[in-house]
């Protein structure tokens, strides 16, 4: 199921075939879990003669480490070490949350991919029916239970992000908690037996305690840092204007004209609908 990541093509189809040496693999190392630490997950990387971030090569793991094949970049394979590696000699912790820093190269937005099956590897050892060890699948991209038969697959929560807007203004945010602190627009997670579109209209009613109407689909972005489908929409303001943010999740809310909005080069998909709406095309 190749997907397009310019400039290249990310392949994201399981494959089964025997690692090769020059395979290069994602080897993640746990943060300490703390709130407000500075130390978060990290990937292994090394910076090569050239200047650029590599990553390890198959060749370079203990013998010990288990990978598996995580996705294809043009004729590159990635793999992902299911075993711990702490420390890999010439390599050093990349944090992952420093990839959305600034506009990534392709391969950045394949690791978020890869982060997102690593968490899922590590929080799904034992099966949620039995209690016993699972397994990675010898055929698809799963989990199986040799006990009581149970197949898990990777769990991709879906989740809303939405631009509400006032005319020439757009309805901005600030968390909180949380690592980020920059201005964001509203969004959360879609609750069980709601519409995506619904799930708009509670988060801006819930974060901001606002109405929306004419709610539009915009696009979808993967989001590996949270496990989610983020999917965006641009929706319109529906009666009272006065954000009254009140359940603790948000320090700010408020307008920011268009003519406010300044150059970015975050990729995510919510900075990409704050400019599409600075530049007049929604």
């Amino acid at each position: 199921m190749p997907g397009e990541i310019t400039p290249t093509e990310l392949d994201v189809q399981m494959t089964f075939a025997q690692p090769r040496h020059d395979d290069r693999v994602l080897l993640f190392v746990d943060g300490d879990g703390r709130k407000g630490s500075s130390r978060e997950d990290a990937f292994l990387a090394r910076i090569n003669a050239r200047g650029a971030r590599e990553l390890p090569r198959y060749a370079d793991l203990p013998t010990n480490v288990e990978a598996i094949h995580a996705f294809s970049i043009g004729g590159q394979r990635f793999l992902l070490a299911l075993g711990d590696v702490a420390v890999l000699e010439g390599f050093e912790p990349v944090g992952v949350r420093s990839l959305v820093a600034s506009h990534p190269e392709s391969e950045d937005l394949a690791i978020l991919a890869a982060y997102h099956l690593r968490c899922w590897y590590r929080d799904n050892r034992f099966c949620g029916r039995c209690g016993m060890l699972l397994s990675p699948s010898a055929n698809e991209r799963a989990l199986t239970c040799a006990s009581c038969g149970n197949v898990v697959y990777p769990r991709i929560s879906p989740a809303i992000i939405v631009a509400v807007t006032d005319g020439d203004r757009i309805l901005m945010t600030r968390y909180a908690h949380g690592p980020y602190r920059k201005r964001a627009l509203v969004a959360g997670f879609v609750e069980i037996g709601e519409t995506a579109e619904q799930a708009v209209a509670r988060e801006v009613r819930e974060e901001c305690g606002l109405g929306v109407k004419n709610v539009r689909y915009y696009g979808s972005q993967p989001w590996g840092l949270s496990g989610s489908l983020m999917l965006g929409y641009f929706a319109e303001l529906d009666g009272d204007p006065e954000p009254s943010p009140g359940d603790g999740e948000l320090s700010w809310a408020g307008w920011v004209d268009r003519r406010d909005i300044a150059e970015s080069d975050d990729y995510a998909l919510g900075r990409q609908m704050v400019e599409a709406f600075r530049d007049g095309r929604r």
